[in-house]
């Protein structure tokens, strides 16, 4: 499925979640365990693809694909989920509650987030690689929010979405695929994008392909949410309960 190469390093990094929350229990430890992480990422995105290529597959050139695989792999992607581990601390640091509680130091921190994201989406930037300093940007947008000192960005249909947002994530390319037939969009290699004709045209189609697939996606995602992930995890949680009745 598109977008399949994320699942994919989501369950890899499942693997090592006991190793992570056995050994990164302090904020040091994460600060340093993530320095690393992007330094390795870095490190094995531009040196172990022709590592690979010399050595299994010597009669590939390292082209497009390969290099599009060491970006996408779990090595170079590991560091975006120790930024979680750092929210975590950084949201338990009583200074940071403080400031995050703090209107005028909130809406400071969100605007900074929100230029720097403007710099950083565009993939101009000296900063690499790009796609982690755009989750530190997304990164500083949640401890913005998260001294209930911006309440528009803390409403009850956002944290809703919130609820539903790991069913969104499996479902939301099957339905920008809907609303894009529906709007009569077809994309193909070829022709990765479309112009209307004109910036109005082309601000219209974009509001209403989002704001279209977003309604699809949580509605869907309601379902599956209610039918598949919530009987899931109670499944998981029976297993769970077993395993530790059994444990000493």
């Amino acid at each position: 499925m598109p977008g399949g190469w994320s699942i994919a390093v989501e369950m890899t990094f499942y693997l090592f979640c006991p190793l992570c929350f056995t050994l990164l229990g302090t904020p040091k430890r994460v600060a340093a365990a993530t320095v690393l992480c992007v330094w390795f990422s870095h490190y094995f995105y531009g040196t172990v693809p022709q590592f690979l290529r010399s050595h299994l597959f010597p009669a590939v050139q390292v082209d497009g694909a390969f290099l599009h695989w060491a970006h996408f792999w779990f090595p170079t992607q590991a560091a975006v989920f120790l930024l979680g581990f750092c929210i975590f601390h950084l949201l338990n640091n009583p200074q940071v509650r403080r400031l995050a509680k703090d209107r005028l130091w909130a809406w400071t921190i969100l605007a900074a987030c929100i230029l720097a994201l403007c710099g950083f989406l565009p993939g101009q930037t000296h900063f690499t690689p790009i796609d982690f300093w755009v989750v530190v940007a997304l990164g500083g947008v949640i401890v913005s929010i998260s001294g209930g000192a911006i309440p528009i960005l803390v409403t009850k249909p956002l944290r809703y979405v919130g609820v539903l947002s790991y069913s969104c994530y499996l479902v939301h390319f099957a339905a920008l695929g809907v609303v894009l037939r529906v709007l009569q969009i077809r994309l193909s290699g070829d022709e990765p994008g479309k112009d209307f004709g004109s910036p109005g045209a082309n601000l219209a189609y974009f509001a209403a392909l989002c704001g279209l697939t977003l309604a699809v996606t949580v509605i869907v995602a309601a379902f599956t949410h209610r039918l598949v992930e919530k009987p899931g995890i109670e499944v998981g949680r029976r297993i769970a309960r077993r395993l530790n009745r059994r444990s000493p």
